[in-house]
């Protein structure tokens, strides 16, 4: 994860939790978010997700934007286990499509 490599190495560092980047997010991309955002929320991002060139790249970039929002990263930083991490990623704190969408946009410019 180039985009916060300190955040990298806590949750998949070997001096980190050790988690999985394919088991923390499934949940999210099995469902394309439908448990991660409200109705209204999740329309704009499946939208944007059904326009995007390169569907994939825009999961990884909406994904990353996921990890590294303020509301989210701050508490996965201070996660003591890889449960907590887990937990706090599946019943994240509530974030905006429109934030998420912004932050996948510059993460795809910036890589």
């Amino acid at each position: 994860m180039q985009a916060d490599a300190e955040l990298a190495l806590k949750l998949f560092g070997p001096l980190g939790l050790r988690l999985s980047p394919q088991a923390l997010l499934r949940p999210h991309l099995a469902s394309l978010f439908a448990g991660f955002l409200p109705l209204p929320h999740l329309l704009p991002l499946w939208e944007a997700l059904l326009a995007a060139p390169d569907r994939n790249a825009f999961l990884v970039d909406t994904c990353v934007a996921m990890l590294t929002a303020p509301a989210l990263r701050y508490p996965l930083m201070l996660a003591e286990s890889p449960a907590r991490a887990a937990l706090l990623v599946e019943l994240p704190p509530a974030l905006h499509s429109n934030d998420l969408l912004l932050s996948a946009a510059r993460l795809a410019q910036r890589l």
